[in-house]
């Protein structure tokens, strides 16, 4: 063997073991329940309104507007923010189901017309189940944030949110 395919070779284990190593400590996070690649990442704001206009309170968001980030949601997250949600965009109003398959924490699920008007609210969901949570009325948009912020700030079928994209990730 010459030195040149020697090294190659040298250098070829050393990243066939890293890629090994790498995919190892994946798998041991994951069932540990450790997920390093879902933290919240800010891409935009969202506020809440009465249907008299008046400004309720605003939050951190983040968006879901393709069918990957949809399927994904808040799963294998560990916690979240009360100033932070995640916003399901989708591409026309009907009626829509959610679970929380793998979610760790009880959640509020906002349902929202394609007017932004407010059509339902499933309150503080059962984390880690596949029980279904369905809109009263079609929806285009669902919004997800921490069990109990709905109550807290009063938010009721009838009130309207807007939203910015503030950046993409």
């Amino acid at each position: 063997m010459t030195i040149r395919f020697k090294i190659t070779l040298v250098v070829f284990m050393a990243l066939l073991f890293s890629a090994l190593a790498w995919s190892i400590m994946c798998a041991d996070q994951e069932q540990a329940g450790q997920t390093p690649f879902y933290s919240f990442t800010k891409e935009g704001e969202l506020t809440f309104f009465t249907p008299e206009s008046v400004k309720v309170t605003q939050i951190d968001i983040e968006f879901a507007d393709d069918p990957d980030e949809i399927v994904l949601g808040l799963m294998f997250r560990r916690s979240m923010q009360e100033n932070q949600g995640m916003l399901f965009i989708f591409d026309s109003e009907a009626p829509r189901s959610f679970w929380m398959k793998d979610t760790y924490f009880s959640l509020d699920m906002i349902f929202v017309d394609s007017n932004k008007k407010i059509v339902s609210i499933a309150r503080d969901t059962t984390p880690l189940t596949e029980q279904n949570y369905h809109s009263d009325k079609p929806a285009q948009y669902v919004i997800e944030v921490i069990a109990g912020f709905a109550k807290k700030h009063g938010i009721v079928p009838g009130y309207s949110a807007e939203w910015q994209r503030t950046s993409k990730n």
